[in-house]
């Protein structure tokens, strides 16, 4: 990632920020309004209700969408010159997500082939070694894991889609690719 496209990245991030932040005030004050005119049983309430759950579901289809496109960026290193990718890094390295992770990576091997899993039984299977010692890690207090490969570790278990835990039509040599990517960036330090 060059630093034009750095720079374009952080004022698109800062944009959808900005149109975030402005579209959750502005629905706030529609929906100030709406409250203010039904008081007065003002006809004018009910499209103001509306305007203020527009602007609102706008403020957080934006944020979402930013949180998203900032949970991508942080598997790429180059996109660490980013101040939101950087602060996002710095939570997700913390020992409060690193547990989370690994409870989740082990709720993977006990529950993949349970009726009503969505995690794919064969490919749990064929790399649960993998798995288990990845859960491990994350665990313990001797390992230090960079923000890359927890952000890998976060889309594996969070993005359905693009998953090929969750999702069949991924070939199943991603989850191998994806899994080694992860452990590249995990360190065990001496005690």
């Amino acid at each position: 990632m060059d630093k034009r496209g750095i720079e374009e990245l952080e004022i698109g991030i800062g944009r959808a920020r900005t149109a975030s932040v402005a579209g959750a005030a502005l629905g706030v004050s529609a929906g100030l309004l709406a409250a203010f005119l039904g008081w007065f049983g003002q006809s004018a309430a009910l499209p103001a209700a509306l305007v203020s759950l527009a602007l609102l579901s706008y403020a957080v289809l934006t944020r979402v969408a930013n949180q998203h496109q900032l949970e991508s960026l942080a598997t790429d290193p180059g996109a660490y010159a980013l101040p939101d990718v950087r602060a996002l890094g710095k939570r997700l390295v913390t020992d409060t997500t690193r547990r989370r992770l690994a409870g989740w990576l082990w709720e993977v091997i006990r529950e993949a082939g349970q009726p009503g899993s969505l995690y794919l039984e064969d490919r749990v299977r064929a790399h649960s070694h993998q798995l288990r010692a990845l859960a491990r890690d994350l665990s313990a207090s001797n390992v230090v894991v960079q923000a890359t490969s927890m952000a890998t570790c976060v889309r594996l278990l969070t993005s359905a889609a693009e998953s090929p835990l969750y999702n069949p039509n991924l070939p199943a040599e991603q989850l191998m690719s994806m899994l080694f990517r992860i452990r590249l960036g995990v360190v065990r330090v001496a005690d």
